[in-house]
């Protein structure tokens, strides 16, 4: 398995060639919250990516969802393609969304099917310096825009922006984790999902 490519992608490393196989060679970005020491650790649960099993994965999460549901969707990463279609299938069973760094959204022309579901977009540090996280932002944010236009609610939040820096695309597994859920339970309440 390549070791190099996701401490350098997702934002743990500083830039192209800021991983090494020698932990004391690797060149953290500045303020990094992943837990460096940790890192190999990490790498030891990385599954594979299929791009032939799309269609299943949807099938099986509308499943779960007509099973499980009325839920609030948490969604990462590449989780974020899935959450969003499956939530404009099912918008009457999706009470909110919490897009965590999603790497897209849904079908833009589909988004004002989701007008009665809030949604929060969140992004970590290094996000707008790294040409491929600012795609993905830029296309998260044109979804949220459609979904606005179609009547719905979206809220973005820059962890920077309100203070909390340093993190990296695996934001749940960052030292400051506990503060990132605080941030998600606050617009939770906030909307009326949780007390």
């Amino acid at each position: 398995m390549n070791y190099a490519d996701p401490f350098e992608r997702f934002r743990i490393g500083d830039g192209e060639g800021s991983w090494n196989a020698d932990p004391a060679k690797r060149r953290e970005l500045p303020g990094s919250q992943f837990p460096v020491e940790a890192y190999d650790n990490y790498m030891k649960q990385a599954v594979p990516r299929w791009l032939s099993t799309d269609k299943a994965v949807v099938d099986a999460y509308v499943a779960l969802v007509d099973k499980v549901c009325p839920c609030v969707l948490l969604l990462h990463s590449q989780g974020g393609a899935f959450g969003f279609r499956v939530a404009e299938q099912r918008p009457d069973k999706v009470k909110a969304i919490v897009a965590i760094e999603s790497t897209t959204a849904g079908d833009v022309g589909k988004a004002a099917a989701l007008k009665n579901t809030p949604t929060l977009m969140l992004f970590g540090d290094y996000v707008d310096q790294h040409p491929r996280w600012a795609t993905y932002k830029k296309i998260d944010l044109e979804y949220a825009a459609a979904m606005r236009a179609g009547g719905g609610t979206v809220d973005v939040i820059n962890l920077p922006d309100i203070g909390i820096k340093g993190n990296s695309h695996m934001l749940m597994q960052d030292k400051n984790n506990a503060e990132i859920a605080d941030v998600i339970q606050t617009w939770m309440v906030g909307k009326g999902l949780v007390e």
